[in-house]
């Protein structure tokens, strides 16, 4: 993640998981958990975005991922069923 995508999420200022999870869903941004590498990001967000979304979204275990991963989800999908 570059300097100017930091600036636009303001990753230098407090950030709430409603903000974090609207720029996820506007970059397409998922979260994947493998067993041997644990938490990822796809498309890859960078180390420093990575960590602040793990704080931020509380995600610690492969089930707080998928919780996160279903709220994407029908989120993404909420506007078309309307």
């Amino acid at each position: 993640m570059g300097k100017d995508a930091i600036e636009e999420l303001g990753l230098d200022e407090p950030l709430d998981r409603t903000k974090v999870l609207e720029y996820m869903l506007k970059l397409r941004i998922m979260p994947y958990w493998t067993e041997n590498r644990g938490l990822i990001f796809r498309p890859h967000v960078g180390r420093i975005a990575a960590r602040r979304f793990q704080e931020i979204l509380h995600l610690d275990t492969k089930e707080d991922v998928e919780r996160v991963r279903l709220e994407l989800r029908q989120a993404s999908s909420a506007p078309s069923q309307q």
